[in-house]
């Protein structure tokens, strides 16, 4: 699979696909940044 710099607006299924990529890499993201963080309030909450 190569992802080529230059994609052209014929093929949307490429980009539909990074896009979808994308959106899943950043809310992954969010979800591993905002673990610890919801643990820390639920400790403190309950301390």
């Amino acid at each position: 699979m190569s992802i080529s710099a230059s994609a052209s607006p014929k093929s949307s299924e490429g980009r539909a696909t990074m896009t979808i990529l994308v959106f899943a890499g950043a809310l992954l993201a969010a979800m591993a940044l905002g673990m610890p963080i919801a643990f820390a309030l639920l400790l403190s909450g309950v301390a």
